[in-house]
């Protein structure tokens, strides 16, 4: 195999790809319903404030979800094996936290409470192939279709479909995806959009809405382009009454869709009763509410066991809205007047305890206040401890406790590190403590005996940094170390890049580590290359490094060991032994090849907006994941000066323009062209000098370039070519990004 280190090639696909990351923040896209798609709205960036959040990710069995995706404002981060994340700084839009949760397989969702409220938020996703309240279908778009899920039903009218990105008429096989949440179901306060059923009436008005059932349907062509109802004709929705509110059926409720943005529910529609179901009708999807409006009022209470003790960090539902309690077991919260409910801690939020316990509560006037009896629970084993960090990191941490075969909620320690579990009712044996930290490091597992009281575990030390990077260490012959450091590559050029068979890290120069055959589900790994540090100072190892790999979040975790040589301009040229451990790099991108490609769109799944010529692509880079730049790839041509005008003139006309610029460099022809709709990017650029791509050459498909490459990109925004350019303004300085690495191979 011909390993290589990176080599920098000029392209604007390199310019783009390799802004993949731009270390912590990342500009809220453009959004997508609540279930992955639907909405029309584009989410705004609020206000970013040094406010904490954090929380969990689960899905409805309690199990956590590594590697969702959490954006607030501009920040992003990526669910840890746990399913925790947490920001230090959150978009706050009209003193309401907003933040959005995506993972693949899943239905997205945006989540939103008032910023006084406990900022411990527990989120579940709904995989979309849960059959209990998902389904999916395909069908013509000239057929009129119907979608269920029980005795909820959504009547699809026939052709009636655009594309979403370019509103252009769509004729052919439609995707749905369709979610149903019905009220009475156990996790509906941790599934839906927003959190606390805030509304807005058509006349501006503040309202508290009582939910009758929820649905999101997403709408895609075969190659997952989004689509919309086309606006004229409309889809029906019939929901059923539920359970809980069967002795209140008004004649007609109100429709809802939820607006990304702002995190609250807007009035749009409404629904009639029919033969005991509502029926009403939407012109276009996004999460849809059938919400009946009231007035504002409070409850409040506490949570404590039998022996009058709190319990605090206990989720509490109360009529269709959960919250946490604090120290004190404390809780308030917002719900509608006039209506009738209960409060309970549910089983799995308290030790799986066997007798639930309730309150019910009468009905409240707009605008009372009232404190509720206090929940009394049984007593159940605590078991307590205090994270206390010795690197000047976080100490918070995930927590989870596994016993038996089964495992405990995850909690996470405050930010002074304190935590509590709560041992299984009625459990006697052995159990164990796991502790994950915000930099991704998992604690040897800590023994406990359960079922004998209370346990503490003291003080749990970790040795942690808040970023990411390391240290690299280097044993010199005559027993001195010295030390080289690890960047944290939270630039937006660098980071872990994942291609077929190969691991690259990249800093540019600093620092450059590869894992030639490279797969997923394999951790360990001999003949690694890694080169580091500077002119003065280097280090360079050509085959001779070990190394273990995983994943934790949307970080991967490297420790190293091996030989190479050390440079320094007072030592010379050194044989040493080298070493790492819990090496933290983001992941910049994974991607994969495909060649011979005819139509990149239906062949490669690019964006439908993606210009194409009518020859067959000797090439297409299709970037698969990217924690910076949603979806698409670059289309790699042998094509001349007149096939670039020919792809400049298929850009979407509803495309601005970003960036257009010809000229020469060493004799050749240069041209690069950028443009931007919505958070969809086009990149074209020719370069006369680059000879052709060559399917049957092994060199030239060891390390190819493409005199002619499109570069297609959905999910990215106009704010990313102005942390490109480093300028403020909207050019993209691509002869800058031209030293940028093009691809690993």
């Amino acid at each position: 195999m011909n390993i290589k280190l990176i080599s920098f090639k000029a392209t604007a696909l390199a310019a783009l790809l390799m802004l993949g990351a731009c270390g912590e923040n990342e500009i809220l896209l453009s959004g997508e319903g609540g279930g992955n798609g639907g909405g029309d709205q584009t989410p705004d960036v609020g206000e970013m404030f040094d406010t904490y959040l954090q929380g969990v990710v689960t899905d409805a069995d309690g199990n956590p979800l590594q590697g969702v995706k959490v954006t607030s404002g501009t920040a992003t981060v990526y669910s840890n094996m746990a399913g925790g994340f947490e920001f230090t700084s959150s978009n706050v839009v009209d003193c309401r936290l907003v933040a959005r949760f995506e993972k693949d397989g899943y239905f997205s969702v945006v989540r939103s409470l008032r910023w006084e409220n406990t900022p411990d938020w527990t989120v579940v996703m709904i995989p979309k192939t849960d059959r209990t309240i998902a389904t999916s279908a395909s069908f013509n778009s000239s057929s009129a279709t119907r979608l269920n899920v029980s005795d909820f039903t959504v009547d699809l009218p026939a052709g009636s479909y655009v594309n979403k990105t370019t509103g252009e008429r769509y004729d052919g096989t439609v995707k749905a995806e369709m979610v149903y949440l019905d009220p009475d179901a156990e996790d509906f306060a941790e599934m839906m959009p927003g959190g606390d059923m805030a509304g807005v009436r058509t006349d501006g008005a503040q309202s508290m809405l009582l939910s009758y059932g929820m649905t999101a349907v997403n709408l895609t062509d075969m190659s997952g382009n989004p689509l919309q109802l086309d606006g004229t004709n409309e889809a029906t929705l019939t929901f059923p009454v539920p359970e809980s509110l069967a002795d209140r059926t008004p004649a007609s409720i109100p429709l809802w869709s939820f607006n990304e943005s702002t995190g609250l529910w807007v009035e749009e529609g409404v629904a009639e009763l029919r033969d005991g179901v509502y029926v009403g009708t939407v012109k276009h999807f996004s999460w849809v509410n059938l919400d009946d409006p009231e007035e504002e009022a409070k409850v409040y209470g506490y949570v404590r066991n039998e022996m009058n003790m709190a319990i605090r960090g206990i989720t509490v539902t109360i009529n269709q809205i959960s919250m946490k309690t604090d120290g004190n077991g404390y809780y308030e919260c917002r719900v509608p007047s006039d209506v009738r409910f209960e409060t309970k801690v549910n089983s799995k939020a308290y030790g799986r305890y066997k007798n639930i316990v309730s309150i019910s509560v009468d009905p409240l006037s707009p605008g009372e206040e009232r404190q509720l009896p206090t929940m009394i629970l049984p007593r159940l084993d605590m078991v307590y401890g205090q994270i206390v960090n010795q690197g000047g990191g976080s100490n918070v941490c995930s927590i989870w406790m596994t016993y038996g075969n089964r495992t405990t909620p995850t909690v996470k320690s405050d930010q002074n590190g304190d935590f509590n579990l709560y041992s299984p009712e009625g459990y006697h044996g052995k159990g164990q403590v796991h502790v994950l930290t915000f930099d991704g490091i998992e604690l040897d597992p800590i023994d406990v005996n359960l079922g004998n009281g209370d346990a503490s575990l003291g003080n749990i030390f970790i040795n942690t940094q808040t970023g990411m990077g390391g240290i690299l260490d280097i044993s010199l012959p005559n027993g001195e170390t010295r030390q080289l450091p690890v960047p944290a590559m939270d630039d937006g050029y660098s980071g872990v890049i994942i291609a077929p068979d190969i691991l690259t890290v990249t800093d540019e120069e600093e620092f450059i580590f590869q894992i030639p055959g490279y797969k997923s589900d394999k951790t360990s790994y001999d003949g690694c290359y890694i080169q580091a540090g500077f002119n003065d100072e280097s280090v360079v190892s050509m085959g001779n490094m070990n190394t273990t790999v995983r994943r934790s979040g949307n970080a991967y975790i490297f420790d190293m060991n091996g030989t190479g040589q050390y440079y320094s301009s007072d030592l010379g040229m050194l044989d040493v032994t080298l070493s790492a451990g819990n090496i933290g790099i983001p992941l910049l991108m994974k991607i994969y090849y495909k060649t011979n490609v005819s139509n990149p769109v239906k062949e490669a799944g690019l964006p439908s907006f993606t210009p194409c010529l009518s020859v067959a692509a000797p090439m297409v880079m299709v970037v698969e994941e990217s924690s910076r730049m949603g979806k698409g790839g670059m289309v790699c041509y042998n094509g001349s000066e007149g096939d670039y005008t020919t792809l400049r003139n298929k850009v979407p006309k509803t495309f601005t323009v970003l960036e257009e610029d010809s000229y020469e460099e060493y004799g050749s022809i240069c041209k690069d062209f950028a443009a931007y709709y919505g958070d969809n990017i086009i990149m074209i650029s020719y370069d006369s000098s680059i000879e052709d791509i060559d399917l049957n050459d092994p060199e030239s498909m060891n390390d190819p370039e493409a005199r002619l490459t499109v570069t297609a990109l959905t999910g990215v925004s106009e704010d990313f070519w102005n942390m490109m350019s480093r300028s403020g303004n909207h050019g993209a300085d691509t002869r800058k990004l031209s030293k940028l690495l093009k691809r690993v191979r």
